[in-house]
């Protein structure tokens, strides 16, 4: 198993960018399988902290363009010689944010309680590549008074938080890595409007002729 140069998910709104360690692949080259953190350290699909950091991640950056690539990414230079870098996210330097601060207020197991408040959650969420035709069901996008996304919230409203439903997390990880170095963005409309073409492969969302998430994620190690 090879391991390439670091790998980050950063935002074109150069607010933020995550490390998230190197890119393992089988051979020189080939495709990524996944992304080695700190060592000794749990996948991350199988960590809390990081996991549940995706999904705030994802429902802060509605609309924006994100991508994961190596160091050397030109993009990723123009926005670090750009003159206004964007927080590292879980690292320790004196402008970067841990992932506790970074999560402290989001409320990710509130989405039953703030639906019942009256909060908006009838849009459905999608992160997208705008390379390859797939993309991957978020569940309801819940929107605060201003109209922003709050969080994603898959399956009934009591369902745990998507940070803690297996595949469904497995598959966020997954879709980091089947489109490493793609343009990916999130987006969130109503139910039934901007049908994907034809050829575009919904993942999970439990709609007909898409892909489930146990097939998905399938021998996946993220």
């Amino acid at each position: 198993m090879t391991r390439g140069t670091s790998a980050f998910l950063y935002c074109s709104c150069n607010r933020i960018c995550w490390g998230l360690g190197k890119p393992l692949s089988e051979q020189p080259g080939g495709t990524v399988i996944r992304y080695a953190g700190n060592p000794g350290q749990p996948v991350f699909s199988q960590s809390r902290l990081p996991s549940s950091a995706l999904w705030k991640l994802l429902a802060d950056h509605v609309g924006h363009q994100l991508r994961v690539a190596h160091d050397w990414d030109p993009e990723l230079h123009r926005q670090m010689e750009s003159g206004v870098l964007p927080a590292m996210l879980d690292a320790d330097g004196d402008l970067d944010i841990p992932l506790p601060a970074y999560l402290a207020g989001w409320p990710e197991d509130g989405f039953a309680d703030l639906l019942s408040a009256g909060f908006d959650g009838t849009d459905e969420g999608f992160l997208t590549c705008e390379r390859c035709p797939e993309r991957l069901a978020l569940g309801r996008a819940l929107r605060d008074r201003a109209g922003a996304v709050l969080l994603f919230h898959a399956g009934d409203p009591g369902e745990v938080a998507n940070s803690r439903q297996p595949e469904l997390n497995a598959a966020a990880w997954r879709f980091l890595t089947v489109h490493f170095q793609h343009p990916l963005r999130v987006v969130a409309y109503p139910a039934g409007e901007r049908a994907p073409a034809d050829d575009c492969v919904t993942v999970g969302g439990g709609g007909s002729g898409g892909m489930s998430l146990a097939a998905y994620v399938a021998g996946f190690t993220g």
